[in-house]
């Protein structure tokens, strides 16, 4: 027995160095090719944390060292958080998947009239609307002329015109979450970001996350935001999502996004019975005239591309 104890340790040990050495020269290798101050990372396997650290610094010409608690704002992986939020309050028989949204929101009016009567849950989760891509010039303009708040973003989606004709094409629109959030809020009597706090980050573990920007720009354990150094050596100021907290908002670190894969991969009841038998395409759906592929996605390297629920599926 001692012998084969012996051999085993002889045996992993060697492995996990080796292991944690290839993990290390990959990440380096990455952050001098994209030009990273800093990251960390967070590996799960068969249901484990087999890896969760911090690589380089928070800021840029300084020595602070990015751990696995150091908080970053996770932009739009917030998408698969506010499906979520969406999936289990439709468990609860608060919402409806295919109910109008002027169901819940009377003031919620697209320039598609159509689309304004029909758009449902299911639509706004998989950019299924028509409006127009965030790469959209036009759309840009009108966030930031108008981003003081959610309810004066909703009112300018009456004056977005559609890219496509409704549900032809998937078309990524931060604005449709942001609607979705305010059904949570409509329907719950609650700050979106405080249900998912009790039903999601709780029931995880993960502790660190939140939606503040004012305590992510106070905390002394958060990375700085960075632009390619060719551009810009300095850091500068996080983006603050408050009035889009339901599409990009979060703010998280990578022991707490390992508790969130884990969740994901381990075949959570929630996800199995409300989000996986309806963001996944057969393989003829994929090939069809809905899945036409209007967002530029050419930094994925797929050749076919959809989106449901928070994530991009390929």
């Amino acid at each position: 027995l001692i012998t084969i104890c012996t051999y085993i340790v002889y045996f992993f040990i060697p492995l996990q160095l080796a292991f944690a050495n290839e993990i290390q020269t990959l990440t380096q290798e990455t952050m001098k090719e994209w030009d990273i101050p800093g990251l960390a990372l967070s590996i799960v396997h068969e249901g484990k944390p087999i890896h969760t650290k911090g690589y380089g610094v928070k800021r840029r010409g300084e020595i602070e060292t990015v751990n696995e608690e150091t908080l970053f704002q996770i932009s739009s992986l917030t998408k698969a958080f506010t499906a979520l939020s969406i999936s289990l309050l439709v468990e609860e028989g608060l919402l409806d998947w295919k109910k109008p949204i002027s169901f819940y929101l009377p003031n919620f009016q697209l320039k598609d009239p159509i689309a304004s009567q029909q758009t449902t849950l299911d639509d706004l989760l998989c950019h299924k609307t028509g409006l127009p891509n965030n790469g959209d010039m036009h759309w840009w303009r009108l966030w930031w002329l108008f981003s003081g708040s959610k309810t004066t973003l909703m009112n300018r989606l009456a004056f977005l015109e559609p890219f496509h004709p409704f549900r032809t094409h998937f078309g990524y629109n931060n604005l449709g979450y942001v609607a979705a959030s305010q059904v949570i809020e409509k329907m719950t009597k609650m700050n979106w970001e405080n249900v998912c706090l009790e039903k999601i980050l709780k029931k995880v573990g993960m502790n660190r996350s939140h939606f503040s920007y004012k305590l992510l720009c106070q905390d002394s354990n958060a990375a700085a935001a960075h632009l390619n150094a060719s551009i810009q050596e300095k850091p500068i100021a996080w983006r603050d999502w408050t009035s889009m907290s339901g599409a990009a908002g979060m703010n998280s670190c990578a022991k707490d996004m390992s508790s969130w894969l884990r969740f994901c991969l381990l075949g959570n009841p929630a996800f199995l019975s409300t989000i996986k038998a309806r963001c996944l395409l057969d393989s003829d759906g994929l090939l069809d005239d809905f899945a036409k592929i209007s967002w530029p996605l050419f930094s994925h390297l797929q050749p076919i591309v959809h989106y449901g629920y928070g994530w991009m599926m390929y």
